[in-house]
């Protein structure tokens, strides 16, 4: 799924991954990931770190963008667009199992 252009990872479903454990604290955020045979610790960045949190119970990107834009803002200039920066984010999570995907219906890609 990682390959995905961005117009269909908008309408995947994303849910929490892997995920065993969570630690906060005013440093960062870090993960524990189950990956069988072995798991291992990832520590979120700030974005990954919201997006993480918004994600909950499971969003499509799009409203995870939508939670995101209400919640920090439009990035600022320099950056990038909020949807390249979150699909990029989004792509890193998926890879370290933080987040899962799940294509709702790609068929006209």
């Amino acid at each position: 799924m990682s390959d995905l252009p961005v117009p269909a990872i908008s309408r995947a479903v994303l849910t929490r991954g892997a995920v065993l454990d969570v630690f906060t604290t005013e440093e960062g955020t870090v993960v524990l990931v189950g990956d069988p045979p072995l798991h291992h610790v990832v520590r979120l960045s700030a974005l990954g770190s919201e997006i993480f949190d918004a994600v909950g119970d499971g969003c499509t990107v799009q409203q995870l963008e939508e939670q995101l834009r209400a919640r920090l803002g439009e990035p600022p200039e320099g950056l990038g667009s909020l949807t390249d920066l979150v699909a990029d984010a989004v792509r890193e999570l998926h890879t370290l199992r933080v987040v899962s995907l799940a294509a709702q219906d790609i068929s006209d890609l």
